[in-house]
């Protein structure tokens, strides 16, 4: 179908009403004007052939206006919408993706004297391509992460706390940190604790041994009328022993998780100032109170025998190496090393000029330290890349008050510290990279002083002098 200029002239006037024959006439007069105004000889003058430009440009513009509305409202005078009598055009088939656009308009029906359009022809819509498919992904609202699937409010979610897949393990989340869990209660004067799998095992100065699973269910008295300070893990064996003279049982353990039988006695008729187990060695060794020597029995049926020719206490065994703190005065210590497979035999020592209250070794690549701690409340370290010699040590941090206890795991150092009287104090569990502190990360406040620390992959776990158990997922 043709839309030509020329529906306004030649023999198609006579087919339309007066407007349009008048509309026609005119722009075909301004036509003819607008082609001659220009040329030379048809106007006498220049001013002449200006005023006849303009007189015939605006009424061009008009002419051309009022045709083009005159067919804009009254379209089917001129044949070009279809009449209604036409058939429409069909829809164009979709494919996988949008579907096609739709055909032609169906004609309208011609209207008065007019002729009746014919019918239009629509032309099938063409089929849409392969539609792509959405991703799936949400999008979460400023401060909310997409975790998975879900948006996730990672300040507060328990599961999903300061970052995606960061469980609480049963605390809850504020500002995207976790908060403590509180396990047990009412369990006055708990001294130590340890981390095996699935269980806690916690000992009581005076009172019991007890065990619960690490989620604070199943808690279990396996021994009763037990003194415990020190608290180690041998091979299927919890054992056990108290520094108490007046009191005291010897060292004692019981079959692991739950302690059949009962508690037995194992070694030893004095007080303890130091109890540890060597997988490397398969070996107890214990510091005596208050001679300080340390001895020795093969586990589990081994002979008791005097291990070191020097005495000392805070014993502990790490990868080939007894450790243990020998205190020449109140404010001079020897930190010593000795190798297991050389029983007798003095080992090295490195002198220094505080005390020492609790102390931890790693063997970490890069990281091959002791830490320990002291009565000023400082977080202290030594190098043992190169053995153990008299130097100066560095200090890693100072705490915010007594050092309790003092444990690694292969990325940090984290101490518990409490200020105050045993029963009334309070206290916290903070922490620092192996690598040095550039500043201390507190990880917890506690109301009462916390007394033992032990560590597993997913969280912290202390006992306080007013006999609560409680635990943190690590941050």
């Amino acid at each position: 179908m043709e839309y030509p200029i020329a529906f306004c002239f030649g023999e198609q006037l006579r087919e339309y009403d007066s407007t349009l024959r008048v509309c026609a006439l005119v722009a075909f007069a301004i036509a003819f004007g607008v082609g001659f105004g220009d040329r030379p000889g048809v106007f006498a003058t220049r001013r002449v052939r200006r005023v006849a430009k303009s007189a015939f440009l605006v009424p061009l513009g008009l002419g051309i206006s009022i045709c083009a509305c005159e067919a804009s409202l009254d379209l089917e005078r001129f044949g070009l919408v279809p009449d209604a009598s036409g058939a429409g055009g069909s829809a164009g088939s979709g494919g996988d993706g949008f579907a096609g656009a739709g055909g032609g308009v169906s004609g309208v029906s011609g209207a008065g004297g007019g002729v009746s359009g014919a019918g239009g022809t629509g032309e099938a819509g063409s089929g849409g391509g392969d539609g792509m498919g959405g991703s799936g992904t949400p999008n979460c609202a400023l401060g909310v992460a997409l975790c998975g699937a879900d948006c996730v409010e990672t300040r507060r979610d328990a599961e999903q706390c300061g970052r995606c897949g960061h469980s609480c393990l049963g605390g809850e989340c504020a500002a995207g940190k976790c908060q403590p869990v509180m396990l047990a209660q009412g369990r006055p004067g708990l001294s130590r604790l340890v981390v095996n799998g699935p269980y806690l095992y916690y000992g009581r100065e005076f009172g019991s041994v007890g065990r619960m699973n690490t989620d604070g269910t199943g808690d279990t008295v396996l021994g009763a009328q037990e003194q415990v300070h020190y608290l180690v893990l041998a091979p299927q064996m919890l054992v056990w022993g108290n520094y108490d003279e007046a009191n005291n049982k010897g060292i004692r353990g019981c079959p692991l998780p739950d302690c059949p039988g009962g508690p037995v006695y194992f070694a030893g008729s004095s007080g303890l100032s130091g109890l540890t187990y060597s997988a490397s060695s398969n070996t107890l060794y214990w510091a005596q109170y208050p001679d300080g020597l340390i001895r020795a029995r093969a586990w589990p049926n081994g002979t008791e025998s005097q291990f070191s020719p020097e005495p000392g206490g805070l014993v502990l065994a790490h990868e080939g190496y007894l450790y243990s703190v020998f205190f020449r005065t109140d404010a001079l210590v020897e930190l010593r090393r000795q190798a297991l497979a050389q029983p007798g035999v003095a080992g090295t020592a490195l002198t220094i000029q505080s005390s020492i209250t609790h102390f931890a070794v790693t063997s970490v690549p890069s990281w091959y330290r002791v830490y320990w701690s002291n009565d000023s409340s400082e977080l202290l370290y030594r190098s043992l890349q190169s053995g153990l010699a008299d130097y100066t040590p560095s200090r890693l941090a100072i705490a915010a008050g007594d050092v309790q206890d003092v444990v690694t795991d292969s990325t940090h150092v984290y101490w518990a510290w409490g200020v105050g009287a045993n029963e009334t104090g309070r206290g916290g569990i903070d922490r620092c990279p192996l690598s040095g502190c550039v500043g201390v990360e507190p990880l917890a406040t506690t109301t009462g002083r916390p007394r033992s620390l032990a560590v597993d992959e997913q969280a912290i776990y202390w006992v306080t002098e007013t006999g609560s158990v409680q635990k943190l997922a690590k941050p």
